[in-house]
């Protein structure tokens, strides 16, 4: 077994005990609640940050309203998710819980995995000699061009630059 071998076998396990620890409810409202966290910061952190009562750049109020959505964005979802687990737990399903939250972390231990692939590959370390003797690179770097031929080109260049 190569070093990237070693490498992802690590990662995927980490991943699978991590969501076999925390089960697929915990995991779920993670997943859930920092997607939100995300759009509410990016949406809403100039407004908030502008309510705090003191002069100060705008990039100050702004980093400031993010801090404040991330932070209260996180302790509710820990009062969510620890409500949930709760529930979980009460109702005997904590066994099926942990089993699909170790599938759940084997599926995002995979994707992350891939996406380590993916930068490998697009960075041009794929012709690398570690990665040509790991078992596992090759493999990944077809299932990478696998894929990213799969996905349709748009037909619009997404960086437009004008000409003037």
């Amino acid at each position: 077994m190569s070093a990237v071998d070693a490498l992802f076998a690590i990662l995927l396990l980490l991943s699978v005990l991590w969501g076999f620890w925390r089960g697929l409810t915990r995991e779920l409202v993670s997943m859930i609640a920092w997607v939100a966290i995300g759009v509410l910061a990016f949406r809403y952190s100039a407004r908030v940050g502008h309510l705090l009562p003191f002069d100060a750049p705008d990039m100050v109020h702004v980093a400031l309203g993010v801090a404040i959505i991330v932070v209260l964005g996180v302790i509710l979802a820990a009062i969510a998710g620890r409500l949930l687990r709760t529930a979980v737990t009460a109702s005997n399903l904590a066994g099926a819980d942990r089993v699909l939250g170790a599938l759940f972390g084997a599926v995002r231990g995979g994707l992350v995995v891939l996406v380590i692939a993916a930068l490998v590959v697009e960075a041009g370390f794929s012709e690398s000699r570690v990665w040509r003797h790991s078992a596992s690179g090759p493999y990944l770097e077809h299932v990478w061009h696998w894929m990213a031929g799969s996905v349709p080109r748009p037909r619009v260049p997404l960086v437009m630059m004008s000409g003037g």
